[in-house]
C-alpha cells in the first residue's frame, strides 16, 4: 500500500491509474487472508472517493480538520454548560467572523 502514495498527486496522465492499482491492492489482501490488512482495506475502501481527490486534485480536508479540533477545544473550554441552546450561542459567537 506504500506504493500507491508514491504515485504522483495531479499528474496522471490516464483517467483510473489510481482506481487500478487500487482494485489490484483490494485483490492481494483478500488472497493474503490477514484480518488486519482485511479490516485496513475495509477502512480504505469506506473512504476511497476522498483518498482519490487527493490525488486527483491534490485537495485534502484539512480546513475541516482544523475547525473540527477548534471546535473540540472550546468544547472542553466550556465545560460544565448544561444549556444546549446557550453552547451553540456560543460556538456561533466565538466562531463567527463579525
Amino acid at each position: 500500500f506504500r506504493d500507491f502514495y508514491n504515485l504522483k498527486t495531479g499528474d496522471f496522465t490516464q483517467k483510473g491509474i489510481a482506481e487500478k492499482f487500487l482494485i489490484k491492492w483490494y485483490k492481494k489482501v483478500k488472497h493474503a487472508e490477514i484480518k488486519e490488512m482485511t479490516t485496513f482495506a475495509y477502512t480504505v475502501k469506506k473512504h476511497e472517493p476522498e483518498i482519490l481527490a487527493y490525488f486527483y486534485t491534490n485537495a485534502t480536508n484539512t480546513c475541516a480538520e482544523s475547525f473540527n479540533a477548534k471546535i473540540q477545544r472550546f468544547l472542553i473550554s466550556s465545560f460544565g454548560i448544561k444549556n444546549r441552546d446557550f453552547f451553540h450561542f456560543r460556538i456561533k459567537k466565538h466562531f463567527s467572523p463579525d
